[in-house]
């Protein structure tokens, strides 16, 4: 566990924004910071983070670089033009990219810089070195202190997802900051990401599809950073840099027949990868929480229900990722399986960050 170096929310209140197009990272970035007892929200893009800035102070703003429409320098030079924003601390998230360090020296519009994936001792240096001095504990500690590998649920979790290829249980354990439950949840919104990168990879003809294959090798990058699949994120970087390099030698974008082949072949071990990150992701969840104790209905009153319903759509307009899930899967248990189904659908709008939708199938549970 990590001690928190600052005031949580309910006294003077440090607060975030994290600004990515990946809703793994964000989910992952928003832990961290959450475990060291700040406010987050989080923006999908440069618009929405615009659109939130306008409306609300933040002491500090964690922008990833490569993002569709608006980059993260473009937002980052909107924001500081923004009335009253000129002083806004602003931290750049690098995915360590020829060219990316470069942009972000080239411009005063970043405080800091992390590189992906974020190391937790890192991140304390930098919050302490940019958040509001009044906002940090007197007493500041440093320690970042492992989980005991002889607790009963670190090595349930070991002796299950050691057994997935190229995974390295305890990487990923680390940049979940050794909280299995963190873990697990950045393998929840994971799973969901890395086949949707996965089916658009293989509808590749190699004609006029370079970019789709950059975008989604730096997708897929940056979530098997995170899971702890370091080689696996590796043969994504090359595959990303490759074309990259031959970009900057040639104007057109198909990919030759080499770059396919390398392709097909890393294609073969996602799938791989997926299928058992899947089964043993299934396999942990089946043994700590057994169906009968997930799905059975808990004998609740109507006032219990309600309650649960309220603070759910309290944490919605607060856009708090962590509480809406954890709050979603309580409800679970004391509803109808008729009303599970709409609790499912809220869930899977809350992993799309579509806080809307969330809300909308929250307040259609009967009670």
């Amino acid at each position: 566990m990590i001690n928190t170096l600052f005031h949580r929310g309910d006294k003077i209140g440090a607060t975030a924004l994290i600004v990515d197009d990946n809703p793994v990272n964000l989910i992952a970035g928003g832990m961290m910071l959450k475990t060291y007892g700040l406010s987050v929200e989080t923006a999908g893009g440069g618009r929405d983070a615009l659109e939130k800035v306008v409306e609300k102070d933040y002491d500090l703003i964690f922008m990833d670089l490569m993002m569709p429409e608006i980059d993260g320098v473009e937002t980052a030079q909107r924001i500081h033009n923004l009335e009253g924003k000129s002083g806004q601390v602003i931290i750049a998230i690098s995915g360590a990219l020829i060219g990316e360090n470069e942009r972000i020296a080239a411009t005063n519009e970043f405080c800091d810089v992390l590189e992906k994936p974020i190391e937790a001792d890192k991140l304390s240096q930098c919050l302490k070195r940019w958040l509001p001095k009044e906002k940090l504990c007197e007493n500041l500690i440093d320690a970042f202190h492992d989980i005991g590998e002889g607790t009963d649920e670190v090595t349930e979790f070991m002796e299950i997802f050691q057994q997935v290829t190229t995974l390295d249980c305890s990487l990923g354990l680390h940049y979940a900051l050794n909280q299995v439950d963190n873990y697990i949840r950045i393998v929840e919104a994971s799973m969901k990401q890395l086949n949707q990168s996965k089916s658009k990879l293989e509808r590749i003809t190699g004609v006029e599809e370079r970019r789709i294959v950059e975008a989604e090798c730096h997708s897929l990058k940056s979530i098997l950073y995170h899971l702890g699949s370091r080689e696996l994120a590796e043969n994504a970087t090359a595959l990303e840099m490759k074309r990259m390099g031959v970009d900057l030698l040639e104007n057109n974008n198909s990919i030759n027949e080499c770059q396919m082949e390398q392709l097909k072949r890393f294609l073969m071990r996602i799938n791989l990868f997926c299928s058992e990150l899947e089964q043993a992701l299934i396999a942990y969840n089946n043994r700590r929480y057994p169906k009968n104790e997930t799905m059975g209905i808990s004998t609740c009153s109507k006032e219990v229900i309600a309650k649960q319903q309220e603070k759910i759509l309290y944490h919605i307009s607060h856009y708090e990722y962590f509480e809406i899930i954890n709050g979603l899967r309580l409800l679970l248990t004391m509803v109808s399986k008729e009303d599970q189904n709409k609790i499912y659908q809220a869930m899977e709008a809350a992993e799309e960050f579509d806080y809307e939708n969330t809300a909308m199938y929250v307040n259609q549970i009967k009670i």
